[in-house]
């Protein structure tokens, strides 16, 4: 399995490359080369982690290096959808950076044969379920996090009159908080059925709902941030400065729950 995904980080490589020549503007490399390398590696991607289900027998979602090599597996599937959908869009060249990143990581860490929380594939869906959705959600968070970013910096480098030619290596601002917009709509849908499956899921094995589990506190409060920003870009017409600015907020309780699963969790105990 790790001989499959080492492979198809050897293709994520090429993509990684090509975010590096449209961001120094440099020529391209062809379409076909850079689509192909990514399918290939994505297919590798996705046949390791059948394989890793296989091998613990339940969805291989549940340690923190699975989770990571499933976010990276999620981003390059945003990124190729939005490769075929518009290959002229400068921020999916923003999103590839970061599949490379946390597949790599996932593939360094440790990876025991272990099952925890009894988690077979006979058992029931709902777990898998509640885990990719929240997945699917953080990673279309992270393009509202790297839209955001960039709006906020072209928005400065515009006031301060800087009108240098690395402007040029970005959308422009309504191209931006138009992406951003539409990948916080679809993160806060998925993050929603994520929190209500995995409440089904604990009230199913736990018989309790809620635990004031640090996890589901932070979940929820993410779950709340960007409610609060949907809710006032409808009915208040906020865009621009401060829907970046709530979605770098939100971005940053993502990572710090992706990064504390192993030491703040009670109930989700995925680091062990």
């Amino acid at each position: 399995m790790k001989e499959l995904l080492i492979l198809s980080l050897a293709f994520y490589l090429v993509g990684l490359i090509q975010a590096g020549l449209v961001f120094f503007q440099k020529p391209r490399l062809p379409f076909s080369i850079a689509l192909i390398s990514s399918l290939s590696g994505f297919a590798l991607h996705t046949v390791a982690l059948i394989i890793r289900g296989k091998q613990v027998d339940r969805c291989p979602i549940a340690l923190q290096p699975e989770l990571l090599l499933f976010l990276g597996w999620t981003l390059v599937a945003y990124y190729i959808i939005a490769f075929i959908w518009n290959r002229n869009q400068v921020v999916i060249n923003y999103v590839f950076p970061l599949a490379f990143l946390t597949t790599f990581i996932g593939i360094i860490l440790p990876l025991p044969d272990v099952s925890p929380l009894g988690l077979r594939v006979g058992g029931t869906v709902l777990f898998p379920i509640h885990v990719s959705m929240v997945v699917f959600a953080y990673a279309a968070f992270f393009i509202t996090f790297v839209t955001g970013l960039i709006y906020i910096f072209q928005e400065r480098q515009l006031k301060l009159k800087r009108f240098g030619s690395i402007l040029g290596r970005f959308p422009a601002l309504d191209t931006c908080d138009s992406i951003s917009y539409k990948s916080m709509s679809l993160g806060f849908i998925l993050l929603t059925l994520g929190i209500v499956t995995g409440i089904v899921w604990s009230g199913q094995r736990y018989g309790v709902y809620w635990h004031s589990d640090p996890i589901e506190i932070i979940t929820m409060l993410t779950w709340i941030n960007y409610m609060f920003m949907l809710h006032y870009r409808v009915t208040a017409g906020w865009r621009g400065r401060r829907a970046a600015i709530v979605s770098i907020v939100g971005f940053t309780f993502i990572l710090f729950s992706l990064a504390g699963l192993k030491f703040l969790g009670r109930v989700h105990v995925f680091g062990l």
